[in-house]
């Protein structure tokens, strides 16, 4: 932390008033108030220290590191901005309060002492490119909604061994025939009445292959209800439509990959099937990717010989990066260019040919050097 900042900040923010307390460069004494929690108010806050300390910086700690009051000051370029973990903040304020007292102004001088006096603790954070900054958040989000689906799908499991379990035995539960035919029979009863033809022709539309078609035909009509208590069938078929409709709008955005089983094999792969303006982000993405990866330019120049249009190699890009994404993310591990090159070659991928030649290396050793 830089220690020619005019003055020092603590922020206790808060859904309407945020506690703040100041200490200038130089003083002792502590200055206290309240902030609304508007943009007006906080614009007029900051440009009232930029008054006070022209051409000078601020460090302002506070509570959050994502948020409505993080995201309102972080767009001025006199203020620097220190987040502080509640955790950190909660065990500070118990070694001086043991007895758990706690208020937003005291919290706001706890903040501000912490920075004070401690601030090789705190890490501040480093502007980055707005699409960076875009990117991370993209990325949280879609961290986010995949939980959401991973605790909704679990919850479908659960309801559907309660009053249907024989679904879950034909179908995977991310599976769209799942849900389009839970929202159409959502009881074995009314399966068990459907005619077999429409049942065929409604399993066959959905590409199912034909010997599942003919397991489900044959084992619907043997099944037995696992429970005859209508008010449970009917609370747990309610529930059921619930998490469906959350379920398929996740797929219809492309969050949730698709599965395709038979027998005993299984893929798993992106979803193409989405609104275009997400399809439409990931082929500019692979595309620039080209300008910083070697492999990913080789691989379209790879494609465009065997004479593809731009588009349709930038796709088959787009598609190669994502299931790399994918691993990378299964294995929680961020993606390194030298490791991937490395893999390459162990399997002699012929897209390494062209990068050794255009290198002028022998040795994919020299190229990763």
């Amino acid at each position: 932390m830089q220690s020619d900042y005019a003055a020092r900040l603590g922020i206790d923010w808060a859904d309407q008033k945020h506690a703040w307390a100041l200490q200038v460069a130089g003083e002792s004494r502590t200055e206290q108030g309240e902030l609304e929690h508007t943009p007006e108010a906080v614009d007029q806050f900051v440009a009232g220290l930029a008054a006070r300390f022209p051409g000078r910086k601020v460090a302002v700690a506070l509570e959050q590191s994502r948020g409505p009051l993080f995201y309102m000051l972080s767009k001025y370029g006199h203020v620097d901005l220190y987040p502080v973990h509640p955790a950190t903040l909660d065990h500070y304020r118990h070694s001086f309060y043991p007895s758990g007292a706690k208020s937003d102004p005291q919290d706001a001088a706890l903040i501000l002492e912490l920075l004070v006096k401690h601030p090789k603790r705190l890490r501040g954070v480093v502007a980055d490119t707005p699409e960076a900054r875009l990117l991370g958040m993209l990325v949280q989000d879609r961290r986010e909604a995949v939980d959401e689906k991973t605790r909704a799908g679990n919850q479908l499991t659960a309801q559907l061994k309660l009053y249907f379990p024989q679904l879950l035995a034909w179908f995977d539960v991310d599976q769209v025939v799942l849900a389009e035919m839970l929202s159409k029979w959502p009881t074995l009863e009314q399966l068990q009445r459907v005619r077999a033809t429409r049942l065929e022709e409604f399993l066959r539309q959905r590409s199912v292959p034909e010997s599942k078609r003919r397991r489900v035909s044959q084992e619907r009509a043997g099944a037995v209800s696992a429970l005859t208590d209508r008010a449970v069938i009917e609370s747990a078929e309610g529930k059921a439509r619930h998490l469906i409709a959350l379920l398929e709008l996740q797929c219809y955005s492309g969050i949730a990959p698709v599965t395709e089983s038979s027998g005993r094999t299984k893929i798993v792969k992106w979803r193409w099937g989405c609104p275009t303006f997400l399809r439409q982000t990931f082929h500019e993405w692979a595309w620039l990717s080209t300008r910083g990866s070697e492999w990913a330019r080789a691989y379209y120049d790879r494609q465009r010989a065997r004479h593809k249009s731009h588009h349709a190699a930038v796709r088959a890009l787009a598609f190669k990066w994502l299931r790399i994404l994918f691993r990378c993310w299964q294995q929680h591990q961020p993606y390194q260019e030298s490791r991937y090159l490395a893999a390459m070659q162990k399997c002699a991928n012929p897209v390494i040919i062209p990068l050794k030649k255009s290198s002028g290396l022998t040795s994919v050793g020299e190229l990763l050097a």
